[in-house]
């Protein structure tokens, strides 16, 4: 009888000692579910939850309309909060706030912004990214990357060239490249050979010379033809070719220095007279797919066009079968014979970064991780409409040459950096490119479009 009792006791002792075992576990459980990281900066902890307000200093209005409002929320804002619910996002409004045709602000706008509204994350183009970094308005970025999981060996290399200031201060979730298209059925028509890789501006203005246009001519074909909506409408053009020549930059040297322009002013006045080039029309932001429909190159009355991959998409709404492919070609932008690898035409567009002293700093690098990581390339519209910069598989198995075969100049931009002020202006000097003029009387016409 004692010894069942004794066994009992022991047995008690032992269930006892269990029970205090997994007490104690589940109490460690508990503690570290509910109380504070005592490794964690507490600040640090404030930072990565709660409100991030962001600041859509760019423009993203050539997304089929959409504003930047629209594609932010859309793109990011919503998915985002959907999987981090302890952060929510507020845009900053803008609606009182002046901003340029494009709807974009500018330097002195944004850096009044930053002290009003004290944002968590700017959203930037090439132009705002350069001008805020040298201001030193934004946050360097490299120690985040290197302390997290951020992979940059799967960004494109020239995106992050593009980028690098000594330092990353924002990063990129795509980029975009001009290239040029061609149709082949034109140039097999009329027995002249297609664009080739590495072709020089010199090369590309006798190709276009080839195609002429008079009124009597009852099958019009232009050499080359921009449309409305293209980043190069009106008097983008002219501008692009000019400074991707070497030619100084409008609005930046003097009157002396800008009749370095007239050569080539006068040669475009020439070329639009003859047919060479299709009438310039006044550019739109707004784009639809009847809008392609009216695109000249589109109809097959003009041989050449530049666009970027995005302008597969406009194919497609024209043309819904994927073998009309075949009736187009695409060759990188044309070259300087002293400066072959490098363009103007190459832009990382949509930057982000984190202003200096930013109150959620560590959830709008959150948000930044999200936004430029592989998992939200995967969601992406079906390439190559869009390249993602941090899609590794994406660059590696597409034929991206056309669009990647040239580094970006960084010791130039050409987007943003200058903004038709004047459309009236602009309609002037389109309207006079249309006459028969001259490099000397359309100048002035031009500085006063870019004033």
């Amino acid at each position: 009888m004692r010894r069942e009792t004794s066994m009992r006791i022991k047995v008690a002792s032992k269930v006892h000692i269990l029970k205090g075992i997994l007490f104690l576990a589940i109490l460690g459980l508990l503690s570290g579910c509910f109380a504070v990281d005592s490794q964690k900066d507490p600040q640090e902890l404030i930072q990565s939850s709660g409100k991030v307000k962001v600041l859509l200093a760019a423009s993203q209005n050539r997304y089929y309309g959409y504003s930047a409002q629209s594609f932010f929320t859309k793109m990011y804002s919503e998915p985002f909060q959907s999987i981090h619910s302890d952060i929510q996002i507020e845009l900053i409004s803008l609606d009182k706030v002046k901003k340029n045709p494009s709807g974009e602000l500018d330097l002195e706008t944004i850096r009044q912004l930053i002290a009003d509204e004290h944002p968590d994350l700017i959203y930037m183009n090439s132009s705002q990214y350069e001008q805020l970094t040298t201001d030193n308005k934004l946050t360097l970025l490299d120690a985040n990357i290197e302390q997290g999981e951020f992979d940059m060996n799967a960004f494109y290399p020239p995106v992050l060239e593009a980028l690098n200031r000594g330092g990353y201060y924002g990063l990129s979730p795509s980029f975009d490249s001009l290239a040029l298209f061609y149709n082949k059925s034109i140039f097999d028509s009329k027995s002249i050979a297609y664009p080739k890789e590495g072709m020089t501006w010199e090369e590309w203005f006798r190709l276009v010379a080839q195609f002429s246009v008079h009124e009597a001519d009852k099958a019009r074909i232009y050499g080359i033809y921009q449309p409305p909506y293209s980043r190069l409408s009106g008097l983008e053009l002219i501008r692009f070719i000019g400074e991707s020549m070497g030619l100084p930059k409008w609005k930046e040297e003097s009157d002396a220095d800008m009749n370095e322009w007239i050569p080539l002013l006068d040669r475009f006045a020439s070329l639009y007279h003859s047919g060479s080039i299709a009438p310039p029309e006044a550019r739109q932001l707004a784009v639809s797919a009847s809008d392609h429909g009216n695109d000249k190159f589109m109809q097959g009355a003009a041989a050449m066009t530049f666009a970027g991959s995005d302008f597969f998409r406009n194919l497609l709404d024209v043309r819904r079968d994927r073998e009309a492919f075949n009736d187009w070609g695409v060759v990188s932008l044309p070259i300087l014979a002293d400066n072959p690898k490098q363009t103007l035409g190459f832009t990382a567009y949509e930057i982000y970064g984190i202003p200096l002293g930013a109150k959620k700093s560590a959830a709008a690098w959150q948000l930044i991780q999200y936004i430029c990581g592989d998992d939200r390339a995967k969601l992406a519209m079906e390439p190559p409409f869009r390249y993602f910069s941090s899609n590794r598989k994406q660059w590696q198995t597409i034929n991206l040459a056309p669009f990647t075969e040239l580094i970006p100049d960084k010791t130039k931009s050409f987007f943003n950096s200058a903004e038709v002020t004047s459309h009236q202006e602009e309609q002037h000097a389109l309207e006079a490119i249309k006459e028969e003029g001259n490099g000397w009387s359309l100048l002035s016409l031009f500085r006063n479009s870019y004033r």
